[in-house]
């Protein structure tokens, strides 16, 4: 997975930390969006090579900035 695709789920997970999602999504569909990203995102990590983990690492620094 390349830096930038990691930097985008990044904003994904960002945004459902801070956003009041009783607002954006309806109470009874949040526990399957959030099930799919997470195995979206588990899928894409699963295959990760040692170099797309360190670019996820320096996608998480620079997000963070």
């Amino acid at each position: 997975m390349e830096e930038n695709r990691y930097v985008i789920w990044m904003a994904v997970w960002d945004w459902f930390r801070t956003t009041d999602t009783t607002q954006a999504v309806p109470k009874e569909n949040w526990t399957g969006l959030y099930e799919l990203l997470n195995s979206l995102w588990q899928d894409e990590r699963k295959d990760a090579t040692p170099q797309e983990l360190a670019a996820h690492s320096d996608a998480m620094r620079k997000f963070k900035q």
